[in-house]
């Protein structure tokens, strides 16, 4: 995770979807071709 920190950070303050979650709170959305994670579990443009 800390070599995630900027892909965080950005994903924070420039989010390319905003939801809404439970008990007032939101869920910022940004897709990258690839994460640290897997390129498998990528969404695209399927959001």
């Amino acid at each position: 995770m800390k070599t995630s920190i900027v892909e965080i950070v950005e994903t924070i303050y420039i989010p390319d979807l905003v939801l809404n979650g439970d008990a007032g709170t939101f869920l910022a959305i940004k897709t990258y071709p690839k994460t640290t994670v897997s390129e498998k579990k990528y969404f695209g443009s399927d959001l």
